[in-house]
């Protein structure tokens, strides 16, 4: 019987696999990864090779954002908004279409970077853009942007908003219809009032997922406030904590995913029409305000009963509760209601 190979034989008997190289990669899957490049580095690529003259352009992205710099060496307005210019003017005398834009610049109010972003979403090379990506890119402060002056981009599919404030004037706002195609919203870390929102929801009739991380609708101070999601399939919630407690009610036939993450008792919920299809739902409560004896445990369950209440049909049902670090550690529940 032949003897059996040995632990240190193995390797021997592995087939060598010849190494890959970045260019025996296909020029689709190239054009990917390029699309996720800062615009500096992805134009650099085409002094490569004859193949690589075109292929940061054919990705059809433009990444210009001051976040990837060095932050020992801010980003020149001066070479921001030429850098900008230039590859536009590239992406109009090749014909391509700019599918991806990605707008952050740190020190937005100088300057008037609005400006400079309306030229690059105004210009005919956008004209079949899909995703935009645009705020201020410390977190510091905010920059004052409206919604609402953006183009109608008639294929945008995913929009996300990060550090703004939307000054429109709801009486004088007038919205067409912009996102006929937009399915994804994302605002982060923005001051926007109730109004402007509904209007940009109300003018993408196919949104199926929205995400207001750390947003603020409280303008208008209005304890009372309601949101009208017809598409709405996904919806996030994280971080609504105000200093005065404050009801939303939803109006989402279609709801399937539902994710909250906040204080206790910050804010109420309920459900202005059922959703049947409603699949998954994440509670993340955090306890901090009930630890501070701001909140007593008495009433912080009954915000909290009332709160789940509305999801009682969810198929899962995941519960965090997250205590300050002093205190004992987070604690997690799932319930399967559909076994």
């Amino acid at each position: 019987m032949a003897n059996k190979p040995q632990p240190h034989d193995c390797q021997q008997l592995r087939p060598t696999m010849p190494a890959v190289c970045l260019s025996d990669l296909p020029d689709d899957l190239l054009c990917h990864i390029l699309s996720f490049a800062p615009l500096k580095e992805a134009a650099s690529t085409s002094v490569l090779a004859r193949r690589w003259r075109t292929l940061w352009l054919l990705s059809g992205a433009l990444n210009l954002d001051s976040r990837t710099r060095n932050s020992n060496v801010p980003c020149r307005r001066s070479t921001f908004q030429r850098d900008g210019k230039s590859a536009i003017a590239s992406y109009v005398s090749s014909g391509l279409p700019l599918k991806k834009l990605t707008f952050y610049y740190d020190e937005w109010g100088k300057g008037n970077m609005r400006r400079r972003l309306h030229a690059l979403v105004y210009s005919p090379a956008a004209r079949d853009l899909e995703e935009l990506y645009l705020g201020k890119g410390c977190d510091g402060s905010m920059c004052s942007y409206s919604i609402t002056t953006l183009p109608a981009l008639q294929a945008l599919r995913v929009l996300h908003i990060t550090n703004c404030i939307d000054i429109c004037s709801p009486r004088d706002m007038v919205v067409p219809i912009p996102f006929p195609r937009l399915t994804e919203l994302r605002l982060y870390l923005c001051w926007v009032s109730r109004k402007v929102l509904q209007a940009i929801i109300d003018a993408s009739p196919l949104l199926t997922t929205l995400r207001l991380e750390r947003v603020d609708l409280s303008w208008s101070r209005e304890r009372y406030q309601s949101l009208a999601l017809p598409k709405v399939s996904t919806f996030l919630l994280d971080d609504f904590h105000r200093n005065y407690q404050r009801h939303l009610e939803l109006n989402a036939p279609n709801l399937r995913c539902f994710t909250y993450k906040g204080p206790v008792g910050s804010l109420s919920i309920s459900l202005r029409s059922p959703a049947p299809c409603i699949a998954r739902v994440e509670l993340h409560f955090n306890l901090s305000n009930v630890h501070r004896s701001n909140l007593s445990r008495d009433v912080a369950c009954q915000y909290f009963w009332q709160f789940a209440s509305n999801f009682s049909g969810a198929k899962m049902f995941k519960l965090r509760f997250e205590s300050p670090e002093h205190h004992s550690p987070s604690q997690n529940l799932e319930l399967d209601q559909g076994k």
